[in-house]
């Protein structure tokens, strides 16, 4: 006879295996996983165009050489992009959606189907029938359409328009995950026999799907107590709860990749341990033990420097050690620890002298992680060439920094490598404002665009923002009439109860958001200007004085006209971004014209099927992007949706941000520009753009244009590169990563004396403000 106990570990084995057979309920019918090259995974049916617009055939089908574009359809959304940027395709494990239908009387099969979808005006709550009022503007002025939620499902929901209140027929789909528990149980228990258990379970399925495990496990409990016969619920609960636990697992070590670890400690000191298995325990507990290591490593190294570095007999050098040794006592923690890891490996070796181990410290914590140095004296020296450097980069006039850089100059850890190495260690050296009262982590502050104009710009830290770690990045640019604020609740989302951190996705991942002022005082639409370009890029680098942006991993995004500014600038400035993710956007002028840069530029649009011609208007230059295979280019389109925000996609976004990194020293580039300011692409400058290839965006040609002006670089090996420009040769921008600077440098084939410039290297990493990769030296390249 069994025991208890292992009849009850076999019933919760048992739950286990009917909730893995819960959650196979999400995924469209026969779909597919496909794999992109850049490692992006989506999942529905197949489909291939030929070109945006056309029907889909079969993605099986013959004439692949015809129908270059692969989209998937999740029935909430298609995503289309290139057919040669697949990488895999694998069948789905997951088992076609049974969604729940829900009763309504939607608009009869022969009304006029809905073409376009207006500017919305007002979308009400949901009621408790789910309901509500869309109203949106059109040529006859305000129109009330009223939608119902038809079909729930774990991923899309249904709304159709209701028969008696619209005179058209409508389909449209949002995210599940948009809606409240409460609204979804009140919508569907409306529609089932609440008194029936396997009605009931069809809800659990839902939210077990959808990965909703808390809502799981409320409907779940009450279901115990609704059907007491039913004993095997409770190891369903228990099932569910070490799902739960799982998932918040996940979600404490995502805190902790995001650098929030004081959030990690507190949701682990309060975890519920009751049913929850031993091994997502154990996760949790080496969780909490990597800190409790950290903070013995953190005392190992502070009393044993103390200690060394009282024994230290030269006065001066000494005190310059104890004022280290308070910064230390400041600023060692998690995030700034792995900058000691020299001098923890090599602390307890006998072989080295105490005045040994003291520079490894110094150098590991000067120079970064990996970086340490056993020299004394070098590390004396970076001592004071790092507070050198962070004078010189805070100072706004010339005489401060001349006298900086005259100091550095004199000193052992002037060498070029050294102090490159220290301002990619050293933190922001700007102060930040006060923050916005009220609003932790917001700030607002002024851009200076021209000598005559100056903009503003808010920025929003993730929860727990140390600037010792380095963050990615959204530069966010609003609609019109939209203020910055908006959209860093968009990305960051609102503040918790407590009012002390956002809860959106931004401040979850640990991103920076800034939301620049783009457009002029006054001007209502974007004009592709050079006001507006410097408004976006100067705001982004007065950000990154400021603050611990990873220069490397900087998105710009935006909505509507923000999107369109957005499109424009990131193909215009490729070298500044990892990507784009225009959100509603429209396609004209010198997005257009610019369309060969793009393929330097990882793209991610959003778009509605139903918003207006935006498609047709987009088409030539999405159709230009899907067919070409150097563009990594994702294009999402919501089905019966129009011109709005789309936050369904906001999880989409970070997973693919996640992936994408720029690169500051692509090996071959060939870009287009028309405007006299869009002159300088990764190492190559141009001079002056001959004017016949210039556009002047306020006096934009309708039909005739003239050709653009052309930019080119091409990195051969770490000795020799070619560039080029239209009009007067070029100036070439040079670092380590691309060149080696101990060996006879030819440029078009030309050998040209490069010496490494150190105050070029400096005013370099003041005024572009990317520390992570400062030009060393510049040249004109000669004529080919």
């Amino acid at each position: 006879m069994r025991s208890v106990h292992s009849s009850r570990a076999a019933g919760i084995a048992q739950a286990f295996f009917a909730l893995a057979a819960l959650t196979a309920f999400g995924a469209p019918a026969f779909a597919d996983v496909f794999t992109l090259r850049n490692g992006m995974q989506l999942t529905g049916s197949p489909g291939k165009i030929s070109k945006m617009g056309e029907a889909a055939v079969a993605a099986d089908s013959g004439g692949l050489e015809s129908k270059p574009i692969l989209l998937v359809d999740d029935d909430l959304r298609r995503y289309f992009f290139p057919m040669v940027q697949l990488q895999t395709v694998a069948a789905s494990p997951a088992a076609p959606p049974h969604g729940i239908s829900i009763r309504q009387k939607t608009a009869p099969a022969a009304a006029r189907r809905i073409a376009g979808v207006g500017d919305i005006i007002e979308v009400t709550n949901f009621d408790e029938t789910g309901r509500r009022r869309f109203r949106m503007r059109s040529s006859k002025g305000p129109v009330d359409i009223y939608q119902g939620i038809t079909e729930i499902t774990p991923l899309y929901t249904k709304l159709e328009s209701l028969q008696g209140q619209s005179d058209v027929s409508w389909d449209s789909r949002i995210a599940t995950s948009s809606l409240p528990r409460d609204l979804i149980r009140q919508v569907v228990y409306r529609n089932i026999d609440v008194t029936n258990f396997d009605d009931r379970q069809r809800l659990v399925r839902l939210f077990l799907a959808a990965d909703r495990y808390y809502d799981a496990l409320v409907e779940l409990e009450a279901m115990a107590k609704d059907f007491p016969e039913h004993e095997d619920l409770k190891d369903q609960v228990v099932a569910v709860k070490q799902a739960a636990a799982r998932k918040l697992v996940d979600e404490v070590a995502q805190r902790r990749d995001a650098g929030q670890h004081e959030t990690v400690k507190k949701i682990a000191s309060g975890f519920p341990t009751e049913g929850v298995a031993g091994e997502t325990l154990l996760r949790l507990s080496e969780m909490v033990q990597a800190y409790q290591k950290d903070a013995e490593r953190r005392e190992l190294v502070l009393s044993s420097l103390k200690t060394r570095i009282a024994a230290v007999e030269e006065a001066d050098a000494r005190t310059r050690l104890e004022n280290l040794l308070a910064e230390l006592e400041a600023d060692l923690r998690t995030e700034s620890l792995p900058r000691l890891a020299d001098y923890l490996r090599l602390e307890g070796d006998e072989s080295l002298k105490d005045h040994e181990k003291i520079a490894l410290a110094v150098t590991g914590w000067i120079f970064g992680s990996g970086e340490g140095v056993n020299d004394f004296e070098l590390a004396l020296s970076a001592l004071q060439v790092r507070d050198l450097v962070r004078e010189y980069l805070r100072a706004a006039d010339l005489l401060t920094r001349t006298t900086a850089l005259d100091e550095i100059q004199r000193r052992e850890a002037s060498r070029p490598e050294y102090v490159a190495k220290i301002l990619r260690a050293i933190t922001p050296p700007l102060d930040l404002p006060e923050q916005v009262q009220g609003k932790p982590g917001l700030y607002a502050l002024p851009t200076p665009v021209t000598a005559e104009v100056t903009m503003s710009y808010v920025i929003q830290l993730p929860p727990e923002y140390d600037p010792y770690r380095k963050y990615p990045c959204v530069v966010t640019l609003g609609a019109a009439g939209v203020p910055p604020e908006k959209q860093i609740e968009w990305w960051a989302g609102g503040y918790d109860q407590a009012g002390t951190m956002r809860m959106g996705q931004a401040a979850r991942n640990g991103y920076i958001v800034i939301a620049p002022q783009y457009l002029a005082e006054g001007r209502g639409d974007y004009e592709f200007s050079a006001l507006e370009h410097a408004a976006v890029v100067n705001a982004l680098r007065d950000a990154c004085c400021r603050v611990s942006i990873d220069t490397d991993r900087v998105f710009l995004s935006g909505h509507s006209q923000g999107a369109t500014a957005a499109w424009d600038i990131a193909i215009a400035h490729p070298d500044l971004w990892a990507g784009v993710l225009p959100i509603v956007p429209l396609s004209h002028r010198f997005i257009t014209r610019y369309a060969k840069n793009a393929e330097y530029m990882p793209m991610y649009f959003v778009t509605g099927q139903l918003d207006g011609d935006k498609m047709t208007v987009n088409g030539n230059d999405f159709n230009h992007y899907l067919r070409n295979t150097k563009h990594d280019i994702l294009i999402a389109e919501y089905r019966g949706r129009g011109h709005e925000s789309f936050h369904d996609e906001i999880q989409q976004f970070f997973v693919w941000m996640k992936l994408h990194r720029r690169d500051p020293f692509p090996k071959e580039f060939k870009v287009a520009t028309q405007r006299p300011w869009d002159n300088a692409f990764w190492y190559v400058e141009a001079v002056a753009l001959p004017e016949q290839n210039m556009i002047d965006p306020f006096n934009f040609p309708e039909r005739i244009f003239p050709q653009a002006a052309v930019i080119e670089g091409k990195i051969i090996s770490d000795s020799s590169l070619t560039a080029s420009a239209s009009g007067k040769n070029p100036i070439v921008c040079l670092a380590p990563e691309m060149i080696d600077f101990s060996k006879r440098i030819e440029i078009n084939g030309r050998p040209v004396a490069v010496v490494p410039d150190l105050g070029l290297m400096l005013e370099d990493a003041r005024l572009r403000a990317d520390r992570q990769h400062p030009f060393w030296a510049k040249v004109e390249a000669p004529r080919r």
